[in-house]
């Protein structure tokens, strides 16, 4: 028998698959779509098997290939813009929801406010501001669910957590007392009709002192008839 080298081997080898490339494509598709579930739990048990190895692998290609790959992804984005603005709309409201879910559900923890369109996810140490600076570029819904829902936070509406960052409380009266003011006056006072109105003579002045400050009022008359 004629020996056969490994060049002649490989030629011999890539001319029978180029001659046969159709049929053995589908005779893999076929195989494959008999055994998928065999070859899913394989797949699965290794990758599980090898997780930290997969994770270092994937970390250290997308460091070393990181303009390459926002290079792609904004190609991509470009080219299909109408379906990645849906796309990133439809993720926005998705992890929104999550978040609300991890803290209780969609609702306000302090007026009961239910409609998600007016909900927020709140710092209740205060810091808010601050905290979304420092993850700068990442949605904050999608930070929170990085990090597995962490405590610290909590559902309030819009004006709920308005008026508890900028006033220290909020006029509902149903939140606890953990936060810090924003300003360290206690800028609402209760009026005889059992609402709580802004108290602006005890609001801060612009040097901080606050004292000695009349409030900038228009009268608008009483009811004595007498004008401003």
């Amino acid at each position: 028998m004629e020996y056969k080298s490994t060049e002649q081997e490989r030629t011999r080898a890539k001319a029978y698959y180029h001659a046969h490339k159709e049929e053995r494509k589908a005779y893999n598709h076929a195989y494959y779509a008999k055994n998928k579930q065999r070859y899913q739990a394989n797949n699965k048990a290794w990758r599980q098997k090898h997780k930290e190895r997969i994770d270092a692998y994937g970390k250290a290609y997308r460091q070393s290939h990181i303009e390459e790959i926002r290079a792609m992804k904004r190609s991509y984005a470009q080219a299909h813009r109408p379906q990645h603005l849906a796309w990133r709309k439809a993720f926005r409201i998705r992890i929104k929801e999550q978040a609300f879910q991890a803290y209780g559900g969609a609702i306000c923890a302090c007026c009961k406010e239910t409609h998600s369109e007016f909900l927020s996810i709140d710092h209740i140490a205060g810091g808010g501001n601050k905290h979304r600076q420092q993850v700068k570029g990442l949605n904050f819904y999608h930070w929170l669910r990085l990090q597995g829902y962490p405590s610290g936070f909590r559902v309030l509406c819009m004006n709920c957590n308005f008026a508890s960052g900028h006033f220290g409380s909020c006029p509902h009266g149903n939140l606890d007392k953990t936060r810090q003011p924003f300003r360290q006056t206690n800028l609402w006072r209760p009026s005889q009709n059992g609402l709580s109105t802004p108290n602006i003579s005890a609001h801060p002045s612009r040097n901080g002192s606050g004292e000695g400050r009349q409030p900038n009022l228009i009268s608008l008359g009483d009811n004595t008839g007498n004008g401003p």
